[in-house]
């Protein structure tokens, strides 16, 4: 195997990729590059699989993983192997409602669950998953040899493919009734006149250039034309095709919706993505069956009142369209799960959205959105919100029952949302937040057991001057600023909380406290030697801790699973007795400093001194240690590696730089710090 491919078929298609470049150069208005060579070279030598001695191991193995599969994974795979080209990505949305609308399956969930089993399996592959988008469905593609070896047998299921590279689905076309048709070939023109249209249900329309009366295809449920140089006026002919459930005419250069498309009365599915088309015609509400309606990638300006009697419409992608508003007649869809606005011109939300009581995805990101609606909050089934890149500060507060209760996925990348409602920590919420080029990921579960108090919040970003960048971990804040630690905070086990003294009572509670992982504490008057005992803290894993003087100490096996400290300081008397004792932290890994750029760089500065010290208890620390000051990032490694190994270090002195993947990732930490002269 050399690249997934068998060396015989490499040599085979190498023996015939000059014949093929040769035949492609003759083609009338067709562009190849030389990649198009070698897979129609690679198509040609995998067409005779079943016949090629050599090869005969190879076809038993994928005739005995083909044979295990139940039969309904067969259906579907005999079905992605024959409809489109090879090497074709398919959208796993457009797979789900490809094999609902031919009735391979009825339900959508075991719809996706075939495409998961199929994927386990390797005979198709994924190739691309969008994680800051949440709302975008991932894309498979089929294993070349696969999809080769399945037409061979789809050609006995009714299937018929007609290609360049298929020459016995050419042949085969006058031979009996043709229940599915692919033509992927503008060499070889099929004339539909000369089949037996009335038999054909399914029709996968590849070629730019082909073209028929679509008036005789009586039968047909099933229309795909990509990319097609389709005409107005051949739309009419297909408006009056009776049983058509599903119809794609993605990236055809129409511009209009006829007015006869009211007819087809059993339609489920329109998908005009792509297209240049200006509006929907009203008649659009007369498609009762829809469920299905893209038209993302146009330049729709406006949804039609009638798109409220649409009321089996399950989704609406209409992303990437010229849209700037939506009608209020789209609080009738009450069966709708899917609404996407994204990279749209919409500014506003209307406030009939809390009647979608079964939306379970919503893509708002891109808009001019600025303010979500209270609506939003009542939308209980709701799993996925993508706002990312817009102005929105703050999600909906807390509805009598339960704000977004089912959410499991939310987008607010490059967004002005630092917080979120409290019940938010009571679930499995998976967030994306920060830069959405390299968004931070957040995975909220169970912050707080048996919390019932609405006004804490749950935090994702923390503040130094101007600049707001992700916490470590989700935090539950406790607002206001305390005398003493509340009682109601006992099973939380990340906690953000201001005092105005850190006294021993305090410290004992928060030392007591059995589930707490991550602690951000603000403090204005430490005591003046606090330390930290090897009493308590069993759990913690983050320490942030801000205050005014840098006066802590950490006691020998003090805190056992501590792996983060931050320390934001303003101001220190010179010193150079202090010592943290971060040596004692047996699990450290990075340390951070935040102050003011005068205090760290002036010597004169009690943090300066404080900071230097740190440095030397890296030094003699264990572990690799990661001390980072206003974004300026140093490791200390080097040394211990090159002292295990009888080395000398190449760099002097005891600081060695990080490598260029992780200094991009230093330049980006480096925003924590700016050059903000103070902590606001």
């Amino acid at each position: 195997m050399a690249g997934g491919m068998p060396l015989a078929v490499i040599c085979l298609s190498s023996a015939v990729a000059a014949q093929a470049q040769l035949a492609t150069e003759e083609d009338v208005g067709r562009v190849h590059d030389p990649p198009d060579w070698l897979r129609m070279a690679e198509a040609r030598a995998l067409a005779g699989l079943t016949n090629i001695p050599c090869l005969k191991p190879l076809a038993d193995s994928l005739c005995l993983a083909y044979n295990q599969l139940s039969v309904h994974l067969k259906t579907c795979l005999l079905h992605c192997s024959s409809l489109c080209p090879p090497y074709h990505i398919f959208g796993t949305d457009d797979l789900v409602r490809l094999w609902i609308a031919e009735r391979f399956v009825y339900d959508e969930g075991d719809a996706r669950g075939y495409v998961d089993q199929l994927v386990s399996t390797g005979m198709i592959s994924v190739q691309s998953c969008s994680s800051d988008l949440l709302i975008d469905p991932k894309k498979v593609q089929m294993n070349t040899m696969m999809l080769h070896f399945l037409r061979c047998i789809a050609s006995h299921e009714g299937y018929c493919i007609a290609s360049s590279d298929c020459e016995s689905g050419m042949s085969s076309l006058l031979v009996g009734p043709i229940r599915r048709l692919s033509i992927q070939s503008c060499k070889n023109k099929v004339e539909i006149s000369r089949l037996h249209a009335s038999d054909i249900r399914s029709l996968y329309v590849f070629d730019r250039t082909w073209t028929t009366l679509f008036k005789n295809l009586t039968n047909l449920r099933v229309l795909q034309l990509l990319g097609n140089n389709l005409r107005n006026e051949d739309l009419t002919g297909i408006c009056g095709l009776p049983h058509l459930t599903y119809l794609n005419l993605s990236g055809t250069l129409m511009n209009l919706l006829p007015e006869e498309l009211g007819r087809l009365k059993l339609l489920k599915t329109l998908i005009v993505r792509g297209t240049g088309i200006l509006r929907l015609p009203v008649e659009i509400g007369e498609l009762m069956q829809l469920e299905t309606l893209d038209v993302g990638d146009t330049m729709v300006v406006e949804l039609p009142s009638q798109i409220g009697k649409l009321h089996n419409l399950r989704t609406l992608d209409l992303r990437n369209s010229s849209l700037s508003e939506l009608p209020n007649e789209i609080g009738d869809l009450l069966l709708l799960e899917t609404l996407d606005v994204c990279d749209t011109m919409i500014a506003e939300l209307p406030s009939q959205i809390g009647k979608l009581q079964r939306l379970k995805a919503l893509g708002i990101s891109g808009t001019g959105i600025e303010k979500l609606p209270a609506e939003i909050g009542e939308l209980e089934h709701l799993e996925i919100l993508d706002v990312s890149c817009t102005t929105v500060a703050e999600l909906p507060p807390p509805t009598a029952g339960g704000s977004m209760a089912m959410l499991q996925q939310l987008n607010i990348c490059n967004t002005e949302i630092r917080e979120l409602p409290w019940e938010s920590g009571r679930r499995s919420v998976r967030v994306l937040c920060g830069d959405s080029d390299a968004p931070h990921v957040c995975n909220l579960a169970d912050l707080s057991e048996g919390l019932l108090q609405p006004s804490v919040v749950v935090v994702l970003f923390d503040r130094f001057g101007s600049i707001w960048v992700p916490v470590p971990f989700p935090r539950i804040k406790i607002p206001g600023k305390h005398r003493s630690v509340p009682h109601f905070v006992a099973s939380i086990c990340y906690l953000e909380i201001s005092m105005w003294k850190l006294e021993e009572d305090s410290l004992k509670s928060l030392r007591e406290m059995p589930n707490l992982r991550g602690l951000a504490l603000r403090v204005d008057v430490l005591p003046t030697k606090p330390a930290i005992s090897v009493l308590g803290f069993r759990k913690l894993e983050s320490l942030c801790i801000d205050c005014r003087v840098p006066r802590i100490t950490f006691e020998k096996e003090a805190m056992p699973e501590l792996t983060y400290l931050e320390f934001k300081f303003y101001a220190c008397r010179p010193t150079t007795e202090h010592s943290m004792g971060i040596a004692n932290l047996q699990r450290l890994q990075r340390v951070v400093f935040r102050s003011a750029s005068w205090y760290t760089s002036d010597p004169s500065t009690g943090i300066h001194a404080v900071i230097n010290r740190v440095r030397e208890e890296a030094r003699e620390h264990p572990n690799t240690i990661i001390l980072s000051v206003n974004g300026n990032v140093e490791s200390y490694h080097e040394k211990k590696a090159a002292a295990a190994q009888g080395i000398k270090p190449s760099l002097s002195g005891d600081v060695s730089r990080l490598s260029d993947s992780r200094a991009r990732t230093i330049r980006r930490i480096k925003t924590y710090a700016g050059e903000s002269s103070a902590y606001n």
